[in-house]
């Protein structure tokens, strides 16, 4: 019997009798590295854990019903983004009603924002806040072996045993400032044998897996959420060792590094880059990074190390946009971090936002001329969507541009979907703005050359990758 599952929570449910397109702007689905790290916790300390990943199995709730109808788990954890949050309200509904005795618990980043609202579902136990794998360990000690006090757990949320029951909520968890502590994710644990199923479109070489080197981020962007805002680094030496592991065991050559910012601090990555070299592991890999970060030297020994992408967080062609956004670099920052990209012969794939509100259609035009100046390999041009736990969606709260505080998730189409209808921006002309700019960006011709170029380097490559994506979506 497994005593815990965890749940990578999808957005949207999977249904096994029509067609459901993974709609998550980069045609990619990546590892759920944050519950594989949760588990190898519980692992190491004794507990039979699985992971059932919904997305990449593409299940739907009678398939979550009868995995926890097979594997009888006393706990199951669901991990929920707030476009995910309605589907985990589901789940643990229908969890109840096959075993009320189960004992459900949720984390991940909006029961981390918002946990007196997530708790006050009645179909949920106890809510994990920020990271969970410590969290989880003392509260699964508590339910199984009787040890701890439940009032010392910290980060934890919960209901009192009283009629009616109260909501507890217990100081906050420091964070592990010692990440060397923590075991290898458990990729192991994830069910259905989907390791070769985590793909990629724009990957050198599907199927890929993934790895982190930090955790948290010291930027400020007002759009985005983060509850960590220092950043905490493991040691090269631990980060080259799991690589081995993943070269030895997973068998997998194209690595993908999941920091929000993979290049904070240039020793590290360089001691990291020169650890690969070193060992000469045939492995290609991709990070995101901070354009005003980069500079030659780093990009000498990506180039050597074998990194083939570079994804930068453009977000805009406007200067007054972008330091709405705090992003803390300019126009200037970003054309020189894809000339320097263009330089080593590394791909670039730019991710940029239309529709921020405030924007007018001339910071559009400005988006669209960076877009066209940039050239960058792969582009992911979102629209805003007006994502809670953030101070731009408190300011859109505060002049009553959102429909509510907490508006229906299910509102929430993916990110190349309008939401607001802005009075200066309705909704049709954003979307036609957006189809005009990649429509644009398509039938550059200095950008067809520079992609034909990459092409030809490795013919088999986009053939390759574009089957695997089909394979993925008709399995």
């Amino acid at each position: 019997m497994v005593e815990i599952l965890l749940v990578h929570t999808p957005f949207r449910e999977f249904s096994k009798t029509r067609f459901n397109p993974i709609n998550n702007g980069s045609f990619e689905v990546e590892h759920p590295i944050g519950l594989c790290y949760i588990a190898a916790v519980l692992e190491q300390h004794g507990f039979n854990v699985r992971i059932f990943d919904m997305e990449v199995m593409k299940a739907s709730s009678e398939d979550f019903i009868t995995v926890v109808r097979k594997l009888k788990p006393r706990i199951v954890g669901f991990s929920c983004t707030t476009v995910a949050i309605e589907v985990g309200f589901v789940l643990a509904k229908k969890t109840k009603e096959l075993d009320p005795t189960i004992q459900t618990i949720f984390g991940g980043v909006h029961p981390s924002l918002f946990p007196l609202e997530v708790i006050a579902d009645p179909n949920v136990n106890f809510v994990a806040v920020g990271e969970g794998e410590y969290t989880m360990l003392e509260l699964a000690e508590y339910l199984f072996e009787h040890k701890n006090i439940i009032e010392e757990i910290k980060g934890l949320v919960y209901k009192s045993n009283s009629t009616p029951p109260r909501i507890l909520q217990n100081p906050e968890r420091p964070v592990e400032a010692d990440l060397d502590k923590f075991p290898f994710p458990a990729k192991h644990l994830i069910l259905g044998n989907v390791q070769r199923k985590y793909y990629s479109s724009a990957a050198y070489e599907n199927p890929i897996s993934a790895i982190i080197t930090t955790r948290g981020c010291p930027f400020r962007c007002s759009f985005c959420a983060k509850f960590f805002k220092t950043a905490r680094f493991r040691s090269p030496d631990k980060v080259l060792e799991e690589i081995q592991l993943i070269v030895d065991k997973e068998k997998i050559r194209d690595l993908e590094i999941r920091d929000y910012t993979f290049n904070l601090r240039q020793k590290h990555n360089i001691d990291i880059c020169k650890g690969i070299i070193k060992n000469q592991w045939d492995i290609h890999w991709r990070a995101l990074v901070r354009p005003e970060l980069l500079n030659q030297e780093l990009l000498q020994y990506y180039k050597k190390s074998n990194c083939y992408m570079l994804s930068i967080g453009a977000e805009s062609g406007s200067p007054r946009i972008l330091k709405f956004l705090r992003k803390g670099y300019g126009v200037d920052h970003i054309e020189r971090a894809f000339q320097l990209a263009d330089k080593y012969e590394i791909e670039t794939s730019a991710y940029f936002i239309i529709g921020i509100p405030g924007e007018t259609s001339d910071d559009i035009a400005q988006t669209v001329q960076l877009i066209q100046k940039t050239k960058p390999t792969y582009l992911v041009l979102q629209i805003y969507q007006p994502i809670p736990g953030n101070d731009l969606y408190d300011l859109l709260v505060k002049h009553k541009l959102t429909p509510a505080e907490h508006p229906p998730y299910s509102l929430f189409k993916g990110f190349d979907k309008p939401f607001l209808n802005l009075p200066n921006l309705p909704n049709k002309v954003l979307s036609r703005m957006r189809i005009y700019a990649i429509l644009k960006y398509l039938i550059n011709m200095d950008y067809l050359a520079k992609l034909g170029k990459v092409v030809m380097k490795a013919p088999l490559r986009f053939p390759r990758n574009v089957r695997t994506m089909i394979r993925f979506l008709a399995a």
